[in-house]
């Protein structure tokens, strides 16, 4: 969900009414991992992107185009663009949401290697290898994905296939 709101009170409501509505979906939620130093983790939890863009004049002062922002509890945090994943709705075997761009274990499909990673592909979540993508849906144990990294922070992981 992008969201354009007046001010940071009528989005985050807009947002809790959103997420109430749409029952029986999965929840619409999106991480990214901030920009400015935070407490605890860089990783942020949020419910909506907005980009900004620059002008030309503007981006040529700060070397880039655009800003993204992630809306958390906390209101519009900005995050790095290339960081911004979206829930799948699942959670792996020890109850951790699993996200785009996640590095999971997956060890049921024979002659393929433990490690996948999360993508959205055609319409759908999967876990993908060099030239392989599942649609997760399709995982007859999905119960036996097991987050064990993010590609953003761990891209060696996925060489380790």
């Amino acid at each position: 969900m992008v969201c354009v709101c007046v001010n940071n009170n009528s989005c985050n409501a807009v947002h809790q009414l959103l997420l109430k509505e749409v029952k029986g979906m999965r929840e619409i939620k999106f991480m990214g991992r901030a920009v400015d130093e935070m407490v605890g983790s860089q990783w942020l939890y949020g419910t909506g992107v907005f980009k900004v863009e620059f002008s030309e004049e503007y981006a040529e002062e700060k070397g880039r185009c655009s800003d993204y922002y992630l809306w958390t509890e906390s209101g519009w945090i900005r995050v790095y663009e290339e960081s911004v994943v979206q829930y799948t709705g699942l959670k792996d075997m020890n109850g951790i949401e699993i996200y785009e761009g996640d590095i999971v274990k997956y060890s049921t499909i024979q002659s393929s290697g433990d490690i996948w990673e999360v993508e959205f592909c055609r319409g759908s979540f999967c876990i993908k290898q060099e030239f392989i993508r599942v649609p997760i849906m399709d995982l007859a144990f999905k119960n036996n994905l097991e987050v064990i990294g993010k590609a953003y922070d761990n891209p060696k992981l996925l060489k380790e296939e």
